[in-house]
């Protein structure tokens, strides 16, 4: 599914018209059945209608489409494939790349200039195992979705909520976040 259809699916659940969304996005309705219509709409606009139409997967969508890794750009949707990716490859290639983190000190140091250009190659290593493993779980999380019909956005808000209650995330955070605007976008690409 391409980001236009993903963002009329998810304006239909809502059941807010075009112009209703473009409204409180600040577009014109025309504007929002145009998007409908594209395979890749402007993070901006994906952004302001994820928080507007409380959509996780709208967001994701937005925020996640730089994340991509080469090998992974077309991975299909098949649980079989990204578990024997995501279990067999790269968690396991994540894991071991971590350990490298103690060995060059990370843990203890909390300024660029204290790291070595060796350093800085091991970290961007290890974020692009990450990565790797980020684009194997977000293509999982879909096929979850799709296979069984469960909520991501149930399971984004009662993630929320387990955070919360752990100390660990408030709502204010959360809306401050990098992640959570445009800004975080445009630092990724």
């Amino acid at each position: 599914m391409h980001n236009g259809s993903l963002l009329k699916e998810k304006r239909n659940l809502k059941r807010l018209s075009q112009q209703e969304l473009g409204e409180q996005i600040g577009v014109d309705g025309s504007q929002i059945s145009r998007y409908e219509h594209k395979k890749v709409v402007p993070t901006d606009i994906m952004v302001s209608a994820a928080e507007i139409l409380d959509s996780p997967e709208l967001r994701w969508e937005a925020l996640g489409s730089p994340l991509k890794v080469t090998m992974l750009d077309n991975i299909d949707n098949n649980l079989g494939t990204i578990k024997d990716i995501t279990v067999c490859n790269e968690v396991p290639e994540m894991l071991k790349s971590i350990t490298k983190l103690v060995m060059i000190g990370f843990f203890s140091k909390l300024r660029p200039s204290q790291y070595s250009e060796d350093d800085r190659e091991i970290c961007y290593e290890i974020s692009s195992q990450v990565m790797d493993v980020i684009v194997c779980l977000f293509h999982f999380l879909v096929s979850l979705k799709h296979r069984t019909g469960i909520s991501l956005e149930k399971v984004e808000k009662d993630y929320e909520l387990k955070m919360k209650a752990k100390g660990f995330r408030s709502s204010e955070n959360r809306k401050n976040s990098p992640a959570a605007t445009s800004e975080f976008n445009s630092s990724v690409i």
